[in-house]
């Protein structure tokens, strides 16, 4: 191998690593604009009217009778 063609195959081998790189950075760049998320910093209030609420509330109740547990909401219980 002479050397003209020698420093022509490290310039085609430079090209080749160079161009590699702007595309595999340009590749992350999109995937990372693609992702839908945001982010937010400090604090931000707004009054909203609803006419409609939804609350999950969960209940748990305990016994060592299995007959009759006892409700934990203060003994009262409500039959559904």
């Amino acid at each position: 191998m002479n050397q003209g063609s020698a420093i022509v195959s490290a310039v085609v081998l430079a090209v080749g690593i160079a161009a590699g790189g702007y595309l595999a950075g340009d590749g992350f760049l999109k995937a990372k604009l693609c992702d839908r998320y945001v982010t937010v910093k400090g604090v931000s209030e707004k009054d909203i009217t609803a006419n409609l609420a939804v609350w999950q509330i969960p209940i748990s109740t305990s016994s060592s009778n299995l007959t009759h547990p006892v409700p934990d909401n203060g003994g009262t219980s409500r039959n559904r």
